[in-house]
């Protein structure tokens, strides 16, 4: 099924770019159980941008982490299936998700663009690391 079929919000680079402030302060959220052994939740939203990952909650736990979510990088397999949508949890502005060659005709499009449920979203393909003395992997770098 050809991508402009589907019901994403398809945004460009520059449409990302445009969307944040240049020499913003990025906070990058991890989702370790560590996290919420800290009270960082008012410095981490006094970041200009925000960026969590995968299927982040940040519900009860915002004295922690915060309470913002600016850029959620995701799994482009996401599904309501698998999880609720961000619209009903984090509330990103936009989404990002890295897909590879091999996956993106692989992947339940329609099903991720209910997921997405209309907030703008980016899609890429992942980087790797070429030329550079690493263990062989299997897996290409995603989100």
């Amino acid at each position: 099924m050809a991508a402009t079929s589907l019901k994403l919000n398809l945004i460009t680079p520059a449409d990302l770019a445009a969307m944040f402030p240049e020499n913003a302060s990025i906070a990058f959220i991890g989702n370790s159980t560590e996290i919420t052994t800290y009270t960082n939740g008012r410095a981490i939203d006094d970041h200009d941008i925000v960026v969590r990952f995968n299927r982040a909650s940040v519900d009860g736990l915002e004295e922690n982490i915060g309470s913002r979510t600016d850029i959620l990088c995701v799994n482009a397999s996401n599904t309501t299936e698998k999880a609720p949508p961000p619209s009903q949890t984090t509330k990103p502005r936009v989404l990002v998700s890295f897909v590879t060659p091999e996956n993106v005709h692989k992947l339940p499009w329609e099903g991720f663009a209910e997921w997405a449920d209309g907030i703008p979203t980016l899609l890429s393909f992942g980087v790797d690391m070429l030329g550079v003395s690493v263990a062989p992997h299997t897996r290409p770098f995603t989100t």
